[in-house]
């Protein structure tokens, strides 16, 4: 939406999909970003990513869970690939 929050959309975003490593069934999977908002969607999002701090559950500095299963991370190895081969833009 041109209308959009974006800075806050980014935040959000991050978190849906970050949260408990990605491994709860209401992650986000995809997040869908139309093209008149993109330019600034992704400055936005890439420094909630990066910010992003994985340790050990129990420090509160921890911001992200770590990947418990197995399966998990095979499923984010074949999301990138797939993302790649079609040719989709990654921006982390």
């Amino acid at each position: 939406m041109p209308d959009a929050d974006v800075e806050r959309a980014a935040v959000e975003a991050c978190y849906s999909r970050f949260r408990d490593a990605g491994q709860s069934c209401n992650a986000a999977k995809r997040i869908v970003v139309t093209e008149a908002v993109a330019d600034r969607f992704i400055p936005c999002s890439l420094p909630n990513a990066l910010n992003c701090k994985q340790a050990i559950p129990k420090d509160p500095a921890t911001t992200l869970a770590r990947c418990t299963a197995k399966t998990c991370a095979q499923t984010y190895t074949l999301r990138v690939q797939d993302a790649v081969a079609h040719e989709r833009r990654s921006f982390w």
